[in-house]
């Protein structure tokens, strides 16, 4: 196969190197910004778009982020309707 690639067969060389060198993978690394994950939602994304436009934060891992406080939005809604289950069952129970 090497001597196939050596020979300009496109198709060996790229088997060769796909065994031979390993594939690329994103690392976005580690970011820091102001960032309070308490906030209201719309105040926790503005700060993330903040941190983009200020180049302390890429879009790419913006939108990562942005995409972590939708599922901690969704998270905290849930929670919420269930607290609010539970109270009115009390109160039914009652």
């Amino acid at each position: 196969m090497i001597q196939k690639a050596l020979g300009g067969d496109s198709a060996a060389a790229q088997l060769v190197l796909s065994r031979v060198v390993a594939p690329l993978r994103a690392d976005s690394g580690r970011v820091k910004f102001d960032f309070d994950a308490s906030l209201p939602i719309s105040q926790q994304v503005e700060r993330v778009l903040d941190a983009v436009a200020t180049g302390k934060v890429s879009p790419e891992v913006a939108q990562q982020i942005v995409s972590a406080i939708g599922t901690l939005s969704s998270v905290r809604a849930t929670e919420e309707l269930e607290q609010r289950i539970t109270m009115l069952e009390a109160k039914a129970v009652n």
